[in-house]
């Protein structure tokens, strides 16, 4: 088990910081693509957000032009997949004509996006870009939950958390959170879309409804042992600062660090530096460089990195956490082709009182996109590190946010991924080298599988 002494100020603790708006790029979108995308969806689904009719009704038709054209232009395959996206235009065009709001324009660009069948792609309407939810400063329940064996269930609680107090525990199963039926929802997103793909559909759902406004009762169904009951959990505001660039929707950035040492310093278990982080944001690159260096300062050379439920984010922390654990010079991560070039992820390297030469372990499961898988797989393929744990998400294309003509954002593909071995990520994701699939049994039993074997794997000699 978890070290429970260990000073959490040595190791950088808990950081929650804003990230500078000088680091925006076209890559930021990667990190925020769930945030909004659930924003969007939930936009979709309800009349909180409503269009007036535009005066001139060829805006529409002049938004449906644009952005076919912009996926024409910009889209890393020219071919697109071998869609016929002329005919795509000529299947859409006429139900774009007809609309007279930008609400009735949206399912049809939508569609016209769904065409291409890949991730990344996403139609947002202006005021849920422009002021996130409209509800009112979110909040958190402090807890998490994740797709397991077709249902929702909670897989932590953070101690004296919200949640916590209210009475929810590990392995509860949710089935509704307010007027959110969860059963309904992963029953949808599963249809067709393969069991990676509905967790990381439903994680960012999930991402969106644990998330209420900060005080506002929040009602959970839940099923304990086959019992269903009703917890009703009040958000706490998120501690710390946020992480909002722009007009993005803000989001939680955190980073935590611990040291796995069941035994103590003088004991023959070997003691490892666990480090989970929300995203790959430059204030989380910052807390992981001054964590391993104090482990290197400690004497402690093994590491666990838990990517689970990590949605992505910048690259170029990615390239920057990886130069801590990669003492080779000119190492990449993979590819990052657009329709013009081919950029080489190549890994930052660091000198050796920030870097760990020792045993690593990477925590994969199927809410782990972009970014994280970019680092995962290309630490996999460098043999530095194992990854333990779920097939990640498949859902690793590099996408930015442009305005369209009628005030809606479009989130559009500029960038296909590749591994260092030419393994295209999107549509498969990373396959863990040891492949664990915790059960609800072992959430109530307040165990986790997965950080347990890699934990052990690191502690192995023939660990990378």
């Amino acid at each position: 088990m978890l070290r429970s002494d260990t000073d959490p100020d040595r190791y950088g603790g808990s950081v929650r910081r804003l990230l500078p708006f000088s680091f925006v790029a076209r890559s930021l979108a990667i990190c925020l693509a769930a945030t909004v995308a659930g924003c969007a969806q939930k936009a979709a689904s309800g009349p909180a957000h409503t269009s007036p009719a535009v005066a001139h009704e060829s805006v529409h038709l002049a938004t449906f032009d644009y952005l076919w054209q912009r996926v024409a232009d910009g889209y890393p395959d020219p071919t697109l997949g071998g869609v016929d996206w002329n005919q795509v235009k000529d299947d859409l065009r006429p139900a774009a004509s007809a609309a007279t709001t930008a609400d009735e324009l949206r399912p049809v660009l939508t569609e016209m996006l769904g065409r291409v069948g890949v991730s990344h792609f996403a139609i947002v309407p202006g005021d849920v870009y422009r002021i996130g939810s409209g509800e009112g400063p979110r909040g958190e329940l402090g807890m998490d939950a994740t797709l397991l064996q077709g249902a929702v269930y909670v897989v932590s609680v953070e101690p004296n958390g919200p949640a916590h107090q209210a009475g929810v525990h590990p392995g509860d199963r949710i089935t509704a959170v307010e007027d959110t039926n969860l059963d309904a929802i992963v029953a949808e997103l599963a249809d067709g879309q393969g069991p990676r793909r509905a967790a990381a559909a439903v994680g960012s759902v999930l991402r969106d409804v644990l998330h209420p406004v900060v005080g506002e009762p929040t009602r959970l169904q839940i099923e304990r042992d086959g019992t269903p009951s009703s917890i009703t959990v009040r958000p706490a505001p998120i501690q710390g600062d946020v992480f909002k660039v722009g007009e993005l929707p803000a989001t939680r950035v955190e980073t935590i660090v611990r040291v796995d040492d069941p035994d103590g310093p003088n004991g023959p278990i070997a003691p490892v530096l666990v480090i989970r982080f929300s995203m790959f944001a430059v204030p989380n690159g910052a807390a992981i460089r001054r964590a391993v260096m104090q482990a290197k300062l400690d004497g402690v050379a093994a590491c666990v990195i838990d990517l689970r439920g990590n949605p992505g984010g910048l690259p170029l922390v990615a390239q920057g956490i990886a130069g801590h654990f990669v003492a080779r010079r000119s190492a990449s991560l993979g590819t990052f082709q657009t329709r013009e070039s081919t950029l080489e992820f190549n890994i930052r390297p660091r000198v050796s009182a920030e870097r760990l030469d020792g045993p690593l372990a990477i925590l994969v499961d199927g809410r782990s996109a972009s970014s994280s898988e970019i680092f995962a797989s290309g630490m996999q393929e460098l043999e530095r590190a194992i990854v333990v744990g779920e097939q990640s998400s498949g859902l690793a294309l590099m996408s930015s946010f442009e305005r369209l003509p009628n005030g809606d954002r479009a989130q559009l593909v500029f960038a296909d991924l590749q591994t260092p071995s030419g393994k295209r990520l999107e549509g498969h994701g990373v396959t863990p080298d040891i492949v664990i699939t915790p059960t609800p049994e072992a959430l109530r039993a307040g165990q986790d599988p997965i950080l347990d074997t890699a934990l052990a794997a690191v502690r192995t000699p023939e660990t990378p």
